[in-house]
């Protein structure tokens, strides 16, 4: 009795996945020939960066993690 209602769950799990994949089957079937075939862009040439602003950046950055370091600490007397 127990094994009956198994076989009726493996069947109904068989036939759920069968369903769930069959649209992403039948997507995958092209009639289309070489020719016809979509191509990905090609990318056009990239923008150089600008090097001032990314040196400018680095001595900003550079600049406040020195002064951070410079600031002296508060130590009291029980440190």
């Amino acid at each position: 009795m127990a094994g009956s209602w198994r076989g009726w769950v493996a069947v109904a799990a068989a036939s759920v996945g069968a369903a769930a994949l069959a649209p992403s089957a039948s997507a995958q079937i092209s009639s289309a020939s070489e020719n016809e075939r979509l191509t990905p862009p090609t990318p056009g040439k990239p923008d150089t960066p600008p090097a001032i602003t990314n040196y400018l950046t680095i001595v900003v950055i550079v600049g406040a993690v020195v002064g951070a370091s410079l600031i002296p600490s508060k130590r009291g007397h029980q440190d």
